[in-house]
């Protein structure tokens, strides 16, 4: 086998030996710190797949590549080495989107060529371009994932994502490769390129003003006016365009990212071939969330990835506080992988119980057992099961082959939530005992609880998530005549206390006890008591809820509809008094309204109420009668039918919604999703007694 001396990063006195791959590399006698050469000008070679050589595991091998810096139009040739994490000398680590695996140019790694995806070998050349010292040679040290770990290999796939953590935070650098910045296909410096280069470079600096502000001299002086705020006062919206543009590339929303950019000691974000350092990109992006000109931009007032990627960097790298597994699954849920299961390995190293939960990460273990072992695992440790109510919201209504009782995060990745479920999300209780039964396995959960009742029937979910495609009621007689309701029903026009009470438990149910700021729940219930009204129902914009309120206004709870119940204790005033005049059926109810049985003034801003209406019933919310009592009501689950059951479990802080398996045979149960109930208090909220409980058997 040929033997040469090759540079080394380390320095020119430092020689090793490297071998040149070939069929006699399997023989087993090479050493270990071996490097794969530069391919001389003639060679001819065109194998696509590099001949690996395991790793040695024991002393934390990796492989890095020595990137040769040559002319920006030449071919991008690289070197091979393998190296120890316990004493790795200087590399960068390069953060990149892999992009479309299907589009892929040749580069070449010592006597061989390799399909790389385009991105990779654009990331190169930006990188090459830089000229980054690592050592003594012409070259750069880089670890990247595609070339240094062998794809093909599960066991070492498997071992170096328990490295990965290592790999980026011992780097000296990390560089973030967001993309190429290509406005024109294959063009260079054209006009368009050249604005939009000058529109970016407002982010170089970013920072500064946050380190003079957090110096001891800025304490003792006036605030400093921040230059940024003022420069962004002076630019058009072309400028935001092009700002709107850089934040959303699909760089930032890579899972593996979120690691990347986390660990880094330094980070340098590249564009193109523009440089920023991370804090000032990081600054910039907080300065634009909260400047006014933003809203000109709807995607702004979304979620950008780079959002959960301050996160995770502040609470790691500058809080030092710890970061559960469930929290950056959380936070991540909007992150994309290649394979799915990498939304998952991507976050271990970065929370205190990562490997508690998913002590290995395999690949050869599929994702719907990795999910369902989890999930088990956090629920037992975490002595909760308020897990199994997040099942997340989508039109497709396919099942994964995962257990019910696991969190659905297919669709929670892909889909949206319910307001119930942000709450879950946000607040996750910590139990005192152990809900989960004996007899429990990785398909099923054996618990206990109570049930409350079954769904008799519910009203329609609003839209996106309505599947009614049924004509709307005709409302041209009824809006008119709602507002003598109360005198046609006089149980209705001067309630019982029993009805009084059901009455606000229905306003109270359809908004989930959410808060409305500044609004009393006299005036809230005042608000509601207009929604099928004139003056109130043409005061809201939303289509999908005014169709919401079309579409159910003759929803029956008990013996009356929902437009009924909404005139509970609304006598009409007497004739010889004024009940407004013809301008309250065409202005808004949104400055001062008159109490209908009081006379005295109240304001109202019904913006207020229908705005958390909409949060509720847009995130596919929908009311359903329960047979508990006559009149007994709650929002549940969009997927919820009529005839499942509604139960308090033990360990679980609100009530889930469980259907029974169609085989008569069968006394298991699949968990459908979660339920508001207002008066969930007189059920303990999850702490029951031994009375009415019955053990349940999820799937």
């Amino acid at each position: 086998m040929p033997k040469e001396n090759a540079i080394s990063p380390h320095g020119r006195d430092f020689s090793r030996e490297f071998v040149k791959l070939g069929a006699g590399l399997a023989t087993g006698a090479v050493s270990r710190a071996t490097t794969i050469p530069v391919p001389a000008p003639d060679s001819q070679s065109i194998d696509t797949e590099l001949p690996y050589k395991p790793l040695d595991f024991d002393t934390y091998e990796i492989r890095l590549l020595q990137l040769q810096w040559d002319r920006e139009e030449a071919a991008v040739s690289c070197a091979l080495e393998y190296a120890s994490l316990i004493d790795p000398g200087p590399y960068i680590a390069l953060s990149y989107c892999w992009g479309d695996l299907e589009a892929t140019k040749r580069m070449n790694i010592g006597d061989f060529e390799f399909n790389a995806t385009e991105n990779l070998v654009r990331a190169l050349q930006a990188v090459r371009k830089l000229r980054r010292q690592t050592g003594s040679g012409d070259f750069t040290r880089l670890w990247v994932d595609a070339v240094c770990i062998n794809q093909k290999d599960a066991q070492e796939r498997s071992h170096q994502v328990r490295n990965m953590r290592q790999i980026y935070s011992r780097a000296q650098e990390v560089i973030s490769f967001v993309g190429s910045f290509e406005r024109i296909s294959n063009a260079i410096d054209t006009e368009t390129d050249i604005a939009a280069k000058a529109r970016l470079k407002i982010i170089h600096g970013t920072s500064d003003w946050e380190k003079k502000t957090l110096s001891p001299m800025s304490l003792r002086q006036k605030r400093i006016p921040n230059p940024k705020v003022e420069a962004l006062e002076t630019r058009g919206p072309k400028d935001f365009e092009e700002y709107d543009i850089f934040f959303s590339e699909a760089y930032w929303r890579r899972a593996w990212v979120i690691q990347e950019i986390t660990v880094g000691a330094q980070v340098s974000i590249l564009y193109g071939n523009m440089e920023f350092q991370w804090e000032d990109v990081a600054a910039f992006f907080t300065l634009l969330k909260r400047h006014a000109k933003s809203q000109l931009f709807p995607r702004f007032q979304k979620t950008h990835g780079l959002d959960h990627l301050l996160e995770f960097r502040e609470r790691f790298f500058i809080k030092r506080t710890p970061i559960s597994l469930f929290e950056a699954l959380n936070l991540s849920r909007k992150a994309l992988a290649t394979d799915p299961r990498d939304k998952i390995f991507a976050l271990l190293g970065l929370c205190h119980d990562g490997t508690t939960f998913v002590p290995v990460p395999n690949y050869r273990q599929s994702l719907e057992s990795i999910i369902a072992d989890m999930s088990k695992n956090m629920m037992m440790l975490n002595k909760s099961l308020d897990a199994i109510c997040l099942r997340g919201v989508s039109q497709d209504q396919s099942s994964p082959p995962v257990p019910t009782w696991a969190p659905n995060w297919q669709r929670l990745w892909i889909g949206g939530t319910t307001v119930q479920e942000e709450v879950i999300f946000r607040n996750q209780d910590i139990g005192r005992v152990n809900p989960i039964l004996e007899g429990s396995t990785n398909r099923i959960l054996k618990v206990r609880g109570t049930r409350v009742g079954a769904v008799t029937h519910l009203t329609s979910a609003m839209k996106p998530h309505d599947r009614d495609n049924s004509p709307l009621p005709d409302r041209a007689p009824w809006i008119s005549l709602t507002g003598t309701l109360a005198k046609d029903i006089p149980e209705l026009g001067r309630p019982s206390p029993d009805i009084s009470m059901f009455y606000s438990a229905i306003w109270k149910t359809l908004t989930m006890g959410l808060s409305m700021s500044g609004m009393s729940p006299r005036q809230a219930e005042q608000c509601f008591s207009t929604l099928w009204m004139p003056n109130g129902r043409g005061s809201i914009h939303d289509l999908n809820l005014i169709e919401w309120i079309d579409r159910n206004a003759f929803f029956k709870i008990g013996q009356w509809t929902l437009r009924e119940w909404s005139r509970t204790g609304k006598l009409p005033p007497p004739s010889n008094s004024s009940s407004g005049s013809w301008a309250d059926n065409l202005f808004p109810l949104t400055r001062t309204a008159k109490s209908e049985n009081k006379g005295e003034s109240m304001t109202l801003n019904i913006d207020v109420f229908t705005d958390v209406l909409r949060d509720v019933l847009g995130s596919g919310m929908r009311l359903a009668c329960l047979d508990t009592r006559q009149y007994f009501i709650g929002m549940v689950h969009p997927d919820t039918q009529e005839g499942d059951k509604v139960f308090y479990l033990q360990g679980c802080s609100v009530p889930v919604i469980l259907r029974k398996d169609p085989d008569p045979d069968s006394n298991q149960y699949t968990v459908v999703g979660s339920a508001y109930l207002d008066d969930a208090l007189e059920w303990g909220r999850g702490v029951l007694g031994d009375t009415l409980l019955e053990d349940l058997t999820l799937c």
